[in-house]
């Protein structure tokens, strides 16, 4: 359009900053708010309302807050973005905060309100707080709906309180969702509880009979526990169902382009003479600062040595040391992850963040993760 010559409307961006949003390419988004800036015109509420979701996608929650202190007319998506921002960058307190802010000025919430501020709670193990709000959020006219209900038995779920949270799913006035049941499959993971779990999954199986994640969690859920005869069933019933596991995938965007990495993958880069240079710094600094492979979490029934070897390729490694070789020092690292990172990667993370005194932002499929000098803004519960 711009080779063109054509210009564009605020309709255009408001089309495109979304687009940013999913892919976390925050220097195309910054560009795009530096067109708004630069023109005549003041942005309208749309426009702002996908400029602050874009920064708050991007890991990039500051400039999302000043974007909205800005605002000279906010609506209810306006106050929504802001708060649900704040929730999956880990910063309940502050969309808590902003939550009261808004009942003070008589800005009425809604459904998706409840939501974030309960998806935060659930992801910083705010559970009574959460239980609270699901009660609370009816005196403002809201009805519980199945999202809130997810929320709800993902909260109890996460912190240990499995009972209850099937309890709320068989109490439920709808019929539970495939995400309702995952959650609760999750939870058993988490906790090792084998019979739940091969309880749930049947459920789910019903309702998602080709969904690879429902699988790979009840073979997650038996690796676990050791039981290897049946994670081998599972992996033949997806072998004959022809279900395959989805591979994990990260991206990072440098300038202009998007730099996408397969766990295993990228041999051409892994061989490369830079990589193995910082690899073998990155090793030596982060263990003398106590990192140690946690090999439990490759859940294979392999000796130890590959087990490290495994956990080292995983994706959002190599993304991160990509960044690492191919950005200036002291820039932030942002990589986007298809796949909840792993706990020993996590770890990491944290250790890698200390050593080069670097902001590493990931973003999997649960939330955000923000490493700063040796810890993490989800304060290792996720």
């Amino acid at each position: 359009m711009q080779g063109e010559g054509m210009g564009f409307s605020w309709v255009t961006l408001t089309t495109v900053l979304p687009v940013c949003g999913q892919v976390t390419a925050l220097h195309s988004g910054k560009e795009i708010h530096g067109q708004i800036v630069k023109s005549k015109k003041r942005g309208d509420v749309p426009l702002l309302n996908s400029l602050m979701d874009m920064y708050a996608k991007c890991g990039a929650i500051d400039y999302c807050r000043k974007v909205f202190d800005r605002m000279q007319n906010k609506d209810i998506t306006s106050w929504n973005t802001m708060i649900s921002g704040y929730s999956i960058n880990g910063q309940i307190e502050e969309a808590m905060a902003l939550f009261d802010e808004m009942i003070s000025n008589r800005i009425r919430p809604d459904g998706i309100t409840f939501v974030a501020l309960l998806s935060g709670c659930s992801h910083s193990g705010l559970t009574s707080k959460g239980k609270r709000l699901f009660h609370v959020m009816q005196n403002y006219g809201v009805k519980p709906s199945l999202e809130h209900y997810a929320c709800l038995v993902d909260m109890l779920g996460r912190s240990g309180k499995l009972d209850e949270a099937l309890a709320v799913v068989e109490s439920l006035p709808m019929k539970p969702s495939g995400s309702i049941w995952g959650s609760l499959l999750n939870s058993c993971r988490l906790y090792g509880n084998v019979s739940l779990a091969e309880t749930v999954v049947e459920r789910l199986f019903e309702i998602e009979p080709n969904n690879p994640g429902n699988y790979v969690m009840l073979s997650n859920v038996y690796a676990n526990a050791g039981m290897w005869e049946e994670v081998k069933r599972v992996r033949e019933m997806m072998g004959m169902r022809g279900i395959k596991k989805d591979a994990g995938c990260s991206w990072i965007q440098i300038k202009h382009r998007i730099h996408t990495f397969v766990a295993g993958g990228s041999t051409d880069f892994r061989n490369s003479a830079e990589f193995c240079r910082i690899w073998s710094e990155l090793s030596d600094a982060t263990k003398k600062v106590g990192y140690v492979p946690d090999t439990e979490v490759v859940l294979h029934d392999i000796n130890a040595e590959m087990k490290t070897m495994w956990v080292c390729g995983h994706s959002e490694r190599l993304a991160a040391v990509y960044a690492l070789i191919n950005t200036g020092d002291g820039m932030p690292v942002r990589i986007t992850k298809n796949l909840r990172v792993c706990v020993d990667c996590h770890s990491w993370m944290k250790a890698v963040s200390r050593v080069t005194r670097r902001l590493i932002v990931l973003r999997d499929t649960n939330r955000f993760h923000h490493f700063e000098n040796g810890t993490c803004s989800c304060k290792d519960y996720w």
